[in-house]
């Protein structure tokens, strides 16, 4: 059973025991030795917050850095997949370890003559696929804003992955890792570093609830135990261990975007540049930081020009400047991007674009239904196909033709129909988002066509998914229409989408509903693809985006009460692939899978190597047995016992793993 958690009065008691306990060596070098009391339990020290009055009684004392753990982790898992050096988990060592501990056989060293042979592991991809992977990775392209090039830290020549920051494991680790591991490894393998990837992705999104936190606490112990039937005990270093505390600090903390560290990482990466004199960096970032907070509070009281305090957003969409109450279709917040190019296109194109226009204004609903209802009296067979056709003509004779001045202005310009002039973008933001067409992408490291848009199939509520062909402004006077004109992916039959607990791809090789190709502007959100390597070419993987400052909170009406309202608000299903993060698995206690690869030659150590290791273990094994005969309380010995104890008590981690915790992360 686990321990019982403590409140904080109780470890101040139990803390106060603790004698002046003084670390290190003495004055002849030698490592002091104390000798644990009974009332001492098995704590190390006294942490000097205890001495704030408030602290024993905070209900999260120590708040984990999630950032650095997610970072650590995901270096530990990618340089373990790569195997690249100096970054791998699974080196001869640790096979060695593997044999004096007597498990997986299969993964021991096998001697011949003068050199040993290491088997290539089922978790670590050979050369080709470790080629294919870099491809994959190098070919990959965000939305603008959404992640720095990740590519330029790809090298493919050397068949390794340097220089990734904190957020860029991040991104990688939640988005990227799922979908490149697909075609290389086992379906045991890939799927407990999916859940553990989306594991992290739904402790990282901007609401929670309770439930999920309550399956989360769960799940995190059923896939620690499954990376332990994959990596070797090498791989489970205090921060792998650490992550079955992360639920319970976001349960009491809320949710982790209030608590990032990456602003100041941010301000870290920008003292950096103050350094001129690298003689004197302290001096160099003294200097420059006092510059900026001069100039800083200078701009206060400077009125008229940009400064840090009025400059405007990248993907500003102009919200700041009132927009004139009228038609919803004219109420769009649109901020061109480009130069404009005026084209006269088909009538038939500008027609259905039209008619999207009308179809699409909630202040004409009742025109449309009265004209619907005059086709429908003539008894006519095809009555929609006549009223798309016709509505134009009879709306504008309906308003123009008589009582021009019981209407608005915008009612009248809406009838008397667009400009044949159409204006032509390659750009846009809307909304806060930045949009491209497909285009203008090839040019950019950045993809930004990707369209979601929610409609109706056969009378089914479906999300349709597309690329951003055109972008279409339509002039009724003063008032402009944004249309997006894009090509939909055909999903209308599941040969052509396949959709799985993890993720959804689409085939992007035919199209769909070409005769309804627009919609309205503020209608599309945004999302990106990622070339699904298992399916093949034609086919991406589908990955919704959540914008900066947008939350999905659900509204609740007047006299509505809401079930489950206990926690920090809905789950970010917007920031979810498809459908949520599965339950996790429990799987079977055989262990079918193989450990070894006999597909790919293993590794040759020389064995002059392994002798003298074997050599320094043995002297090691010997001094540790005398000194264990001395005193069984040596200083290293209990704070490994202390970490192994009280691993799963996230107070008592708190107090004693602090200061291990922080190394690992810097």
């Amino acid at each position: 059973m686990k321990p019982n958690e403590l409140s904080g009065d109780q470890l101040l008691h139990q803390l106060n025991n603790l004698t002046n306990v003084q670390f290190g060596k003495d004055e002849n070098g030698k490592s002091r030795k104390r000798k644990r009391k009974e009332n001492e339990l098995n704590w190390m020290k006294k942490s000097i917050f205890f001495n704030l009055p408030y602290w024993s009684t905070l209900k999260l004392r120590h708040n984990l850095d999630v950032m650095h753990i997610e970072k650590n982790i995901c270096d530990s898992v990618l340089g373990t997949l790569l195997n690249i050096d100096g970054k791998t988990k699974d080196t001869f060592k640790a096979q060695q370890d593997l044999c004096v501990m007597g498990i997986r056989k299969d993964l021991h060293l096998q001697p011949n003559g003068t050199s040993t042979s290491m088997p290539h592991a089922n978790f670590t991809l050979s050369k080709a696929e470790k080629i294919s992977f870099l491809d994959w990775l190098k070919g990959v392209k965000f939305p603008d804003g959404y992640a720095s090039n990740i590519s330029r830290c790809v090298n493919v020549k050397e068949g390794k992955i340097s220089g990734m920051k904190s957020h860029d494991c991040h991104i990688f680790f939640q988005r990227l890792l799922p979908v490149a591991i697909r075609p290389y490894l086992s379906n045991e393998i890939r799927t407990t570093l999916i859940e553990l990837s989306f594991f992290f992705k739904e402790l990282c999104s901007r609401t929670l609830r309770l439930d999920v936190l309550k399956r989360m606490k769960d799940d995190i112990p059923v896939i620690l135990c499954k990376l332990e039937k994959i990596f070797p005990p090498a791989f489970f270093d205090i921060m792998i261990h650490v992550a079955i505390h992360l639920p319970r600090g976001a349960e009491l903390a809320g949710p982790v975007q209030f608590r990032w560290m990456y602003p100041i990482e941010r301000c870290l990466g920008k003292y950096k540049q103050f350094v001129r004199n690298r003689a004197r960096p302290e001096g160099s970032i003294a200097e420059g930081y006092l510059s900026v907070e001069c100039l800083t509070f200078c701009s206060m009281y400077l009125r008229g020009i940009e400064t840090k305090w009025t400059r405007e957003e990248r993907n500003s969409d102009g919200w700041q400047v009132e927009k004139s109450k009228g038609l919803s279709v004219f109420s769009q917040r649109v901020r061109p991007l480009g130069a404009v190019k005026f084209i006269k296109p088909e009538d038939k194109v500008l027609s259905k674009a039209r008619w999207y226009v009308l179809n699409n204004c909630d202040e004409i609903a009742s025109y449309i239904r009265e004209h619907y209802d005059k086709i429908e009296g003539e008894g006519t067979v095809e009555i929609q196909s006549k009223h798309e056709a016709e509505f134009e003509s009879w709306f504008r004779h309906r308003i123009c033709g008589h009582n021009v001045e019981t209407v608005s202005k915008q009612i009248y310009d809406l009838a008397c129909g667009p400009d044949h002039q159409v204006a032509m973008f390659k750009g846009c933001i809307v909304n806060g988002v930045r949009f491209h067409i497909k285009d203008y992408k090839r040019t950019l490291r950045t993809q930004n066509s990707g369209i979601i848009v929610p409609g109706e199939h056969r009378m089914k509520n479906i999300d349709f998914y597309g690329e951003l062909k055109n972008i279409l402004v339509l002039r009724y006077g003063r008032n402009r229409v944004y249309l997006f004109e894009c090509d939909w992916w055909d999903i209308g039959h599941r040969t052509r989408m396949q959709i799985d607990e993890h993720f959804m791809s689409v085939n992007t090789s035919r199209t769909w509903y070409a005769s309804d190709p627009f919609i309205l502007a503020c209608q599309a959100s945004q999302a990106f693809y990622l070339k699904d390597a298992k399916l093949g070419s034609s086919w991406q993987v589908v990955q919704k985006v959540t914008h900066r400052n947008i939350y999905d909170v659900p509204t609740i009406l007047e006299g509505e009460i809401e079930e489950d309202d206990e926690g920090f608000g809905d789950e970010d299903e917007e920031d979810e692939c498809v459908g949520g993060h599965a339950p996790v698995q429990q799987g079977n206690d055989e262990d079918s899978t193989p450990l070894r690869r006999d597909d790919v030659e293993p590794i040759v150590v020389d064995r002059s190597m392994l002798i003298s290791d074997e050599a320094n273990n043995e002297e090691n094994e010997t001094t540790y047995d005398d000194e264990e005969e001395l005193s069984s309380n040596d200083e290293e010995d209990e704070l490994s016992r202390n970490n192994d104890t009280n691993s799963s008590h996230e107070e008592e981690l708190s107090c004693n793993s602090d200061t291990d915790s922080e190394d690992d992360m810097c």
